[in-house]
Formats: structure tokens, C-alpha cells, sequence
């Protein structure tokens, strides 16, 4: 395409091929662009036919097929058409373009002389990343399946590496065919035959040599000597001949793997045949940060180590941008990308298309029915087909290198107007926390804050509650929003940020905002186990509460009381101030279901498992499915199977749960839920499910830094290696949850642990070890039974 490569190709100097190109340019047969060429390390002017040309050349092509020259050969010169000589001259190795062009310019075709057989060249470049997508590939290939596999991408995204990679080792016969616009149905058909006949089935060369032969009967031959091959046809998209003759071949698909590259959507199968299993189709984003990195490095690239991420998230990890940086520099990359993506990316786009891009570039999330913001359906079709829009369960979402551009791009006030149809999308697909983020980007605070106060406490503690409170912070916040922001961090764990702004409430709010801070600094410091001071802070709340005759307070800082209460053993104190808070909460509020829910707590604790089932049944009636406060049930509900002796439904009630809590996005619950379901995996025999539960268990305790949890999974963590009669790690992982907690003054969870010790030394036989574990565990349970406050007695 470069002068170069035609004066080359043609045996001419590049002073004529430069006068030629000139005069094919004027009457219109050849365009020129520039374009990135392999080998070059900066952008080439490049040839390409119009379709003017692309009509000449098919022309040219017809004529060289019907003409008649002499054939010479080691047989000899003989007469003969066109046709033959062009399957004479590919039979000898040369490519359908340079047999024709030897017709075209000699009466005498010379046959060439057969070389010998070089070895295949070793790949100079190497390939990084998508180790997902050769997984899928590789286990197509290897599978029975007929499916047509589908690799969409844009430019420069890795589509022909993925696919001469995917099928570098496969032993079957295979074909790797790249295709041009000028290629036809018949020049394709001639290199399918050319393969075959290398195969030795020669039916189809056959038929395609007999005049005016039938497609019909061309498409089932093909379909038949394909099986057992593998095709691969690269750049589909600048061929619609190949498109249509792919849509008759998988028609009745062949026994046979054709693996197919290209920029946009292909028309030979239709969205229902991916879901169908007809089609497995695979789009390319980026590469992944590990990959990326890899592969600058790999360049040499002249970057700072700071730069590297920055250079990453700027390509979206696409493989040329990063070969562009790592080729030119960091600023000179940056101005080649964005030229690459305008010549070639988004070449031909129009202007309403690329204002829709601009507004997918701000969003966040993806889109289901963009039609909201002025995108039509014939718009979408067409941006999907060129692969800058992925079309995804979720809805459509930009692609990573096109995102960077429009957004490096981008002035303020289009930033603005583009927020604010995103805001007008999202609030009417009620996704309100998407709206907040476009509402504050687009400079409107005021009902950004607005729609946080309507909408704040259904997200406080969820799984979404990091982006309320990003929300949160970013705008003027009053009385209602710094309490909705002190419930948010508390639940993400953030207790230093959310004391600091209760400590600033407690000193200036109203009465009723004192009380609230005050039972809020109580909660934070139960969670981090400063049982003592919690008890009391949320005393003097209590107090306070009753002298300002609230009763929905009231009840809210007896609940909280009662918890701290029940960590510290006192358990008839916790027992009355829960049920005391039982009456005064509102029925069915969230946290009536919470307080009958550490009654339950307590009930288990005291032994009362039937009471303590009433409890969290009356608790689960009135509760949402799929909460944290639901999951909170089950876990204890999971407990009262597991005292009971059901394991098996305790290990599915702990693991449903976990699933619960997770997707509430309450890591503590979950982490929690998977620790009680190992004692009951380990006593149904299934080790493997138990150790998996524990090990997940410590991962998520370790994130969200709670003491209690993570003893309780460390522990349990213990309990599977002495399963397993790996006694030295099962001790010292038990003993090392004992020394988490060993000054938390929680003895319920103390006396377990020290029973869980005595009996692992008991296991082995050592008694002697197991007394003294086993006489602390005894004294505490009893003094919980007896109730009163309990205070652990270190090992």
C-alpha cells in the first residue's frame, strides 16, 4: 500500500509508481491516507482503490481469466485460458494478485522453479495478555462444537495476533486467510480449492473450473471437504464478498472450526445465534494492566516508572496506542494516538454519531436505552458493528481508547452539557446515585443534594454505599447529609472520619442531634471492641433519650446498649434493654427487625434456641429479602440449626447468608456467615467446602480489620487443619485467634475459643495440655449462664 511496497511488488522505480499514483488519484481510481505500516516506526502515506478502481481491477482480473497465453513449463509451452495459467501459477506458489498481473503483461507465462521448503520463521514479536480469550479459544478448538467463533475489535486492538496465536499449534489442516475489498466470491473460492487440493481434495477446484458452475453445488462441496480443517479468515470486514459466502457456508454449519477477525459486526449470523450457541463471539478491549506494563517494557520504552500507569490508563491498555508511546515518547504518543484514532478508529464517523460518543465518554456505568439521550436505533447498529460501542448484557458502554480521546478532548462546557444528559438518562432509569455523579459534574450541586437527601438512606448501607459517599463529600452538606455520611462510613469501616464528624455534631447540633452522635460514637466504639466505653456512652444516651421523650431513640440507644451488653456477657441486662427497645421501635421498622434480632442473639447464647427462633422468625416476617438485616437472620437462624444438630441445613443457611451479605455489600456479615458454616461442613466430612469456606472467611475478615471476625475465622481455619491431622498449624492458628481477642472482654467468643483448643488436645491425647483450656471454657459459659457481667480470665 505504501509506494515502497507497490514499486517493489512491481519491479519499478518509485518515481514511476509516484507519477502513476498521481494520475490514479485525479481521475479518482486510488485515494491516499496516512496510516500506520508494519515495520515503520511513524505514520506512511498509503494507496488504497476506491471503489472506482476496486471495479477496474475486477475488470482486469475477468479479462486475465479469458485470455489466452502460452503456458511454459517442464513439460513444455502449451495454449491455454487464463484460468488454467492463474491455477497453474498458484499451484507453484504465487498469490492470485501476482499470477494475474504475470497474464496481464506477458504473452508467455513462465512457470517458476519449486525452492526448497524454508522452516516456518520464528515470530519476532512477542504476544501479551489475553490469556482469557485464548482459554475460550483453545477450549473451542479442542471441543465438538460447530460454532463459528467471532473476534470483534477495533483497529489495532490484537485481532489477527489472537487469531495466528490461537491456531499456531493446532495439528489439523489449516488455513489463515487474510482478505482485501477488491477479493471476490470467486478468487476466494479459488484459495479454499487451492487448501483442499493441498489436502488432496480436489473436488472443489473441480468445480469451480467448470464454466458457469453453480454456487449452490460450489457452497455444499466446500461445506463437505472443510471437515476436520480449520479456517480462519482475518479482516472480514473490508470484504463483503467473504461475509456472504461465510453466510451460505455455516448456513448447515461443517464439521469443521472457522474462526473469523473483524472490525465490525459481521451480517452472516444475527445476534439471536450467540445466544443460541451457534456463534461464539469474543470483543476485545484493552489489555490488562499486568500485560500493558509487559509489553512497554518489552519496547524499551523510555518512561518513568510513574509514567507507566498514567500511559496505560490513557491507551485503555489498546496494543498499538502502546507501541505509539513506547515508539515515540510520552507526549509524541499521546498526539500519534489521538491521530490514529481519528484517521482510522473513528474514520467516516458523522457528526451526530460522534456527539452520542462524547455523551457515552462521561458515563460510568453502562447504558441500557440510550435512545434518552438522543441515540437512535439505526445509530447504535452501526457504532456496535464498528465495535466502538459494546453492546453487553448490561447495555452499551464505549470502548476504553475512544472513551480517553473524547474525554482528553473535551472543554468544559461540552464536559457539562454531556453530564447533564447523563443526568437526565440516569434519573430516568431511577438510578439515583448515577444521577447525583452527573448532576455534581455538571456544576448542579443544589439538586444533586437534593436528590442525596430524598434518596441517601435506602444506599447507606448497601453495596453501593462507597458511591454515596463520594456523592456525599462533593456537596454542601447540612445536618441530614452529615448524619446520612456518619451512618455511610460507619458501614464502610471508615470509623476515624465518621467520629470526626459526630465529635463536631455532639458539639454544636440541636439536642436530638447530640443524642443521635452520641449513640452513633457508642456504636463505633462497639465495633472496635471498646466494649467498656460503649457501654458507657450509650448508658448516658439511654439517659438522655428518656429525658427528651423520644421513643424511637430511645429504643435505637437501648438496641445499641443491649448489643454491647450481650459481647460483654451481661446477658439478663442485654435481654431486658432489647426487649424494653422491642416495644418503643415502630413494627416492621429496620431497627425493630435489628433488635429482634440480637434477641435471638442473646436467646442462642442463653440456650433458649426455641425462643430464640420465634424471635428471628418474627424478625425475618417483616424483613426485605436480600439485606444486610436479612442475612443477619439467617446467620443466626444458621446458628440455632447448628446447636440443634442439623448441619447440613446449617452449612447451607450459613452459605446462603454469605451470598446474601455479600451482594448487601456487608463484608462483616459475610465473613461472619462463612466461619459457622466450616464446623458444620468439617462434622457432614466435607473438608475441601469447609477449608474453602474458612480461607475465603480470612480474606474477608482481613479487609475490614474487625478482630472478632477474624478470630472467628482464624479459628475455624484451625478447625480444618485438625480435620486434616495437621495438628501444629491447626494449633497455632487456634492459639493466635485467642490472642486476638484476649483483651476485647467478649467472653462468649472467648470461652469458644478456649473449647475449641481443649478439644483439639484432647484429639491428640494430650489432657494434661487440654485441662486448663477446657476449666476456663467450662467457667465461662457457666457465669454466661448464670448471667451478670463476665469477665475473661487470660490463658
Amino acid at each position: 500500500m505504501t509506494q515502497d511496497g507497490i514499486a517493489t511488488a512491481l519491479s519499478l522505480s518509485r518515481a514511476h509508481v509516484a507519477l502513476e499514483l498521481k494520475r490514479l488519484k485525479s481521475t479518482g481510481k486510488v485515494q491516499e491516507r496516512m496510516a500506520h505500516v508494519a515495520n515503520a516506526r511513524s505514520r506512511r502515506k498509503v494507496y488504497e482503490l476506491t471503489p472506482a478502481g476496486q471495479e477496474i481491477s475486477r475488470r482486469m482480473r475477468e479479462h486475465a481469466r479469458s485470455r489466452t497465453v502460452e503456458l511454459s513449463g517442464p513439460e513444455g509451452r502449451r495454449t491455454v485460458v487464463g484460468t488454467e495459467a492463474i491455477d497453474a501459477l498458484r499451484r507453484a506458489g504465487l498469490r492470485e494478485a501476482e499470477a494475474v498481473q504475470q497474464i496481464l503483461t506477458s504473452d508467455v507465462v513462465e512457470l517458476p522453479r519449486p525452492e526448497p521448503t524454508k522452516p516456518a520463521a520464528v515470530p519476532s514479536r512477542s504476544f501479551f495478555g489475553r490469556a482469557d480469550e485464548r482459554r475460550v479459544l483453545q477450549g473451542w478448538l479442542a471441543s465438538d462444537s460447530r460454532a463459528v467463533a467471532v473476534v470483534i475489535g477495533v483497529a489495532g486492538i490484537g485481532k489477527s495476533a489472537l487469531l495466528a496465536r490461537a491456531i499456531a499449534e493446532e495439528r489439523r489442516p489449516k488455513l489463515l486467510r487474510r482478505v482485501y475489498a477488491h477479493d471476490d466470491a470467486h478468487g476466494l473460492l479459488s484459495s479454499f480449492a487451492d487448501f483442499l487440493a493441498r489436502q488432496n481434495r480436489r473436488r472443489l477446484r473441480a468445480a469451480i473450473t467448470r464454466p458457469a458452475y453453480d454456487p449452490t453445488e460450489v457452497i455444499a462441496v466446500l461445506r463437505e471437504d472443510l471437515s476436520g480443517c480449520v479456517l480462519a479468515i482475518d479482516d472480514l470486514h473490508a470484504c463483503p464478498a467473504a461475509d456472504t459466502l461465510l453466510r451460505a457456508v455455516v448456513e448447515h454449519p461443517p464439521d469443521a472450526k472457522i474462526l473469523v477477525a473483524t472490525r465490525t459486526q459481521p451480517t452472516f449470523f444475527e445476534p439471536p445465534d450467540v445466544a443460541r450457541g451457534r456463534v461464539l463471539e469474543l470483543r476485545l478491549d484493552g489489555l490488562d494492566e499486568a500485560s500493558a506494563a509487559e509489553l512497554l517494557a518489552s519496547r524499551g520504552a523510555s518512561l518513568d516508572p510513574g509514567d507507566v500507569p498514567r500511559v496505560i490508563a490513557a491507551t485503555g491498555g489498546h496494543p498499538l496506542a502502546l507501541e505509539l508511546f513506547a515508539a515515540s515518547g510520552l507526549d509524541a504518543g499521546a498526539v500519534e494516538t489521538e491521530q490514529y484514532v481519528l484517521d482510522t478508529v473513528l474514520e467516516g464517523l458523522d457528526d451526530a454519531s460522534e456527539d452520542l460518543l462524547r455523551t457515552f465518554a462521561v458515563l460510568r456505568r453502562p447504558a441500557r436505552s440510550p435512545e434518552t439521550f438522543g441515540a437512535t436505533l439505526s445509530q447504535l447498529r452501526r457504532l456496535v458493528r464498528r465495535a466502538l460501542l459494546h453492546h453487553r448484557d448490561e447495555g452499551y458502554l464505549l470502548h476504553d481508547l475512544v472513551k480517553e480521546f473524547f474525554l482528553r478532548r473535551m472543554g468544559d462546557l461540552p464536559r457539562r452539557d454531556a453530564h447533564g444528559r447523563a443526568a437526565t438518562y440516569w434519573a430516568g432509569r431511577q438510578d439515583a446515585l448515577e444521577e447525583v455523579y452527573h448532576r455534581i459534574e455538571s456544576g448542579d450541586l443544589a439538586t444533586a443534594a437534593a436528590r442525596l437527601v430524598d434518596v441517601g438512606p435506602a444506599f447507606a448501607e448497601s453495596a453501593r454505599a462507597g458511591d454515596l459517599e463520594s456523592g456525599l463529600l462533593r456537596v454542601p452538606r447540612d445536618s441530614k447529609l452529615d448524619s446520612l455520611l456518619v451512618e455511610t462510613q460507619m458501614f464502610l469501616g471508615k470509623f476515624a472520619d465518621a467520629r470526626a464528624v459526630l465529635e463536631r455534631i455532639a458539639a454544636s447540633g440541636t439536642p436530638a442531634e447530640r443524642l443521635r452522635a452520641h449513640i452513633q460514637l457508642g456504636r463505633i466504639a462497639n465495633r472496635l471492641a471498646s466494649y467498656a466505653d460503649a457501654r458507657s456512652i450509650l448508658a448516658e444516651a439511654v439517659r438522655e433519650a428518656s429525658i427528651l421523650s423520644v421513643p424511637e431513640v430511645e429504643g435505637e440507644a437501648l438496641r445499641a446498649l443491649g448489643g454491647v451488653e450481650r459481647k460483654l456477657g451481661d446477658l439478663p441486662s442485654a435481654l431486658g434493654h432489647l426487649e424494653r427497645a422491642a416495644e418503643l421501635l415502630e413494627h416492621g421498622s429496620r431497627e425493630k427487625v435489628r433488635t429482634l434480632t440480637d434477641l435471638g442473639a442473646v436467646l442462642i447464647a442463653r440456650g433458649e434456641h426455641g425462643r430464640a427462633k420465634t424471635r428471628l422468625l418474627e424478625a425475618a416476617s417483616s424483613v426485605r429479602s436480600g439485606t444486610r438485616e436479612d442475612a443477619a437472620i439467617q446467620i443466626n437462624l444458621g446458628i440455632v440449626s447448628s446447636r440443634e444438630g442439623d448441619a447440613r441445613t446449617a452449612a447451607e443457611t450459613f452459605a446462603r447468608s454469605a451470598e446474601i451479605a455479600l451482594g448487601a455489600g456487608d463484608v462483616r456479615f459475610a465473613s461472619y456467615a462463612l466461619a459457622n458454616a466450616v464446623d458444620n461442613f468439617l462434622r457432614l466430612d466435607a473438608v475441601e467446602a469447609a477449608a474453602a469456606s474458612a480461607e475465603r472467611a480470612v480474606q474477608l475478615a482481613q479487609t475490614i480489620g474487625d478482630p472478632v471476625a477474624l478470630s472467628t475465622a482464624k479459628a475455624n481455619l484451625g478447625l480444618v487443619f485438625a480435620k486434616r491431622g495437621e495438628w501444629t498449624q491447626a494449633e497455632a492458628h487456634l492459639l493466635e485467634s485467642v490472642e486476638m481477642i484476649a483483651r476485647l472482654e467478649n467472653p462468649y467468643s472467648l470461652a469458644t475459643r478456649y473449647e475449641e483448643i481443649a478439644r483439639l488436645y484432647e484429639t491428640q491425647g494430650r489432657r494434661g495440655d487440654a485441662a486448663p483450656w477446657r476449666a476456663r471454657a467450662d467457667d465461662l459459659f457457666a457465669r454466661l449462664q448464670a448471667g451478670g457481667p463476665t469477665r475473661a480470665v487470660g490463658p
